[in-house]
């Protein structure tokens, strides 16, 4: 079980006594929040941990992601988690409420994926890539890339993914041929390959 990776004693000494992290309530942009909802947000990342994540730790390993008919189906308990993580508001959580977000402090969104991660750390991978896909999007995007990409990513209904890794390069980033040129209708032509693609499908 979660809780015997982990111990949440040691990690609310850690956030509230060391680091004080609730000073950070002082600002305009987590006036919202205070110890209890930073304490209760732990709460719900221990329940996610406790219900969906470790009991699906063995079996998952046992029955991993396979391609069938052009589609990758991955486990159930994949599905399970991303739906609890999302409608508890964790994806969305770190980023302003103008996006559906909570405004929570990235420390506490990081001390919950920990909690999680410490269940079963690859589930972890898909929220994360999504996060951070909806981050770059969020951080340099323009207004239309933002509005039809974020509501979807941040609300579970769309997933990020990482494509570094290239047969010539492995995940070294000097070595990375893919190119991206833009085109006339505002895509862009992508050129390369990519193999190890995390999270890629999760039908």
């Amino acid at each position: 079980m979660a809780e015997k990776t982990f111990s949440r004693r040691n990690l609310d000494f850690t956030l509230f006594e060391v680091l004080q992290v609730s000073e950070l309530i002082q600002y305009d942009y987590f006036k919202a929040h205070d110890t209890e909802t930073f304490g209760f947000t732990l709460d719900i990342a221990s329940d996610i941990a406790r219900q969906i994540m470790a009991p699906a730790f063995t079996d998952s390993d046992r029955k991993q992601p396979d391609l069938e008919n052009g589609q990758v189906n991955v486990h159930s308990s994949i599905h399970a988690f991303i739906n609890a993580f999302s409608e508890a508001g964790l994806m969305a959580a770190p980023f302003s409420e103008e996006w559906g977000g909570m405004q929570l402090p990235k420390v506490i969104a990081a001390a919950a994926e920990f909690i999680m991660g410490s269940a079963h750390n690859s589930m972890v991978m898909y929220s994360d890539l999504t996060k951070g896909a909806a981050n770059l999007i969020y951080t340099f995007g323009n207004a239309e890339q933002k509005a039809v990409f974020l509501p979807k990513m941040l609300s579970g209904e769309w997933m990020g993914t990482m494509c570094l890794t290239e047969v010539q390069a492995g995940s070294s980033l000097s070595d990375v041929a893919t190119s991206a040129s833009p085109q006339a209708d505002g895509t862009y032509l992508i050129k390369g390959q990519k193999i190890f693609i995390s999270a890629g499908d999760q039908m």
